[in-house]
């Protein structure tokens, strides 16, 4: 199994007339090479409009949206860039 440690390039930015929501955390993972491809393939074809779909409301969209691509730029930055 391969471990991937996966780490936001910045700290999270609140909106403006929002609270700061802290900073940025670390997340470890431990998925197989198959699950990585799979995942990378899944972070690349998601768009907003399905993350709103399974959101409260835009500001949870927005912020999900945000994560996950942290998430398929880490990957990316290991050799996980499909076409």
């Amino acid at each position: 199994m391969t471990k991937h440690n996966i780490r936001a390039a910045q700290p999270v930015q609140a909106r403006e007339g929002e609270p700061s929501k802290g900073e940025a955390m670390e997340i470890d993972i431990e998925i197989t090479e198959k699950q990585t491809d799979a995942l990378s393939q899944v972070l690349k074809r998601i768009g907003y409009t399905d993350i709103r779909a399974l959101s409260q409301d835009d500001a949870e969209a927005y912020d999900a949206q945000y994560a996950l691509e942290q998430i398929r730029q880490s990957l990316s930055k290991q050799g996980y860039n499909p076409r």
